[in-house]
């Protein structure tokens, strides 16, 4: 993964567990990835007595569904909306974003409120160019629907997204990093999140330049 975010979860557990109640946690992976990449986070807090569900995002990991019929942020954030839905009000649960995967647990945040109780969220400032060597941009959608694309390269997985995982992580990454988009177009346009939604959850951010 980009960064140690299994640390800064733990950190929110131990601070969140001091009663020995147990949590559950909502995991949502960052471009291109899946919910594959969190084997090791999920088994670290299943291990401790939580309870885990890592997502995979539409046209991610082995959802069937495909990149150019995903138009937009929200419909690249589906699965976890409809995740949500199934929740009760009564067990809130503790939301955990990595890279762009923050911005999909911002829409949850924004809709569900009530549901949830933290959430965690860590991300790469910034890189410099020459680390997207071998990275594939292009465009994908439909005419009138374009939307810039991008599959990660070996450098950029080897020096910036599993520089810190044993190597086969990062072979594991190379055979599963699917191609994934950041829908830059359609957040141009995109409405702020509200103060009542988003802006009541209490969040955990960290970032990370490079």
């Amino acid at each position: 993964m980009f960064i140690r975010v299994e640390d800064l979860i733990m950190e929110k557990e131990m601070k969140s567990n001091n009663n020995k109640r147990m949590h559950h946690f909502i995991l949502v992976h960052g471009l291109g990835q899946g919910a594959w990449c969190w084997y090791k986070v999920k088994t670290m807090l299943e291990s401790a007595g939580h309870q885990v569900t890592a997502l995979d995002l539409a046209a991610s990991g082995i959802n069937h569904k495909k990149l150019n019929k995903v138009d937009t942020m929200w419909e690249y954030s589906r699965p976890v909306i409809e995740f949500m839905e199934t929740i009760s009000t009564e067990n809130r649960v503790i939301l955990v974003g990595h890279s762009l995967g923050g911005l999909n647990i911002a829409y949850a945040m924004d809709k569900f409120p009530n549901k949830i109780s933290v959430a965690v969220d860590k991300f790469l400032e910034s890189a410099p160019k020459e680390r997207f060597s071998g990275t594939q941009f292009s465009f994908e959608g439909d005419p009138g629907k374009l939307k810039t694309t991008m599959l990660f390269g070996p450098k950029f997985l080897s020096s910036i997204a599993y520089q810190l995982s044993p190597a086969e992580d990062m072979l594991l990454a190379t055979m599963l990093t699917r191609t994934g988009s950041m829908f830059l177009e359609d957040l141009s346009t995109a409405a702020k999140f509200s103060n009542t939604g988003y802006g009541s959850i209490e969040l955990t951010s960290s970032a990370m330049m490079i």
